[in-house]
């Protein structure tokens, strides 16, 4: 369950990061995605065939909820956190300190449109933080079309079928 949420949790950031509402300087420089069900795919150096895809069901109050989780999490200690934006394509550039490491981060963000989008993101640990120097993500994500029935704005259902509201992440259960 643990690599789960974690998984979750990546995928979650990544979507953030690809949405980009937080990180430009202001809303005009945002690039919208399409409401609606997306699929999307990673892959991360270190694992041959890539993480299952997962669909998630996206709204303007699911991008806006990401963007504050986002922002009310532990603030990294950066002294460069660089958001440009020429066209189509997005460039982030940070370095920021994770306990003794530097973590120096490069990512581009290619947008076709507010249906798809393609994202490579490279980052350099000095010393290597956990025994790794460096980590590598591309993620891939298309609109798919609106969302079915059953599946509501923030569910991100995994490849197994089970299925997560990225609003209730962080939360204590439910109690019954």
């Amino acid at each position: 369950m643990h690599v789960i949420k974690r998984s979750a949790y990546l995928i979650a950031l990544s979507l953030t990061l690809a949405g980009l509402g937080s990180l430009p300087a202001s809303a005009d420089d945002a690039i919208p995605r399409k409401p609606g069900l997306w699929r999307i795919t990673m892959s991360m150096a270190g694992m041959p065939t890539g993480m299952p895809p997962i669909s998630m069901c996206m709204d303007s109050k699911t991008e806006a909820n990401m963007q504050q989780m986002a922002q009310s999490g532990e603030k990294p200690d950066c002294s460069r956190n660089d958001v440009k934006r020429s066209g189509n394509q997005m460039t982030m550039d940070s370095v920021c300190k994770i306990a003794d490491t530097t973590a120096t981060s490069h990512g581009v963000i290619t947008f076709t449109g507010d249906t798809a989008y393609h994202m490579d993101m490279a980052t350099s640990f000095n010393p290597p933080l956990a025994g790794q120097a460096e980590h590598k993500m591309s993620q891939d994500a298309t609109w798919t079309g609106p969302c079915p029935a059953g599946v509501s704005p923030g569910d991100m259902v995994m490849p197994n079928g089970m299925k997560m509201n990225m609003g209730n992440m962080g939360k204590p259960p439910a109690k019954p």
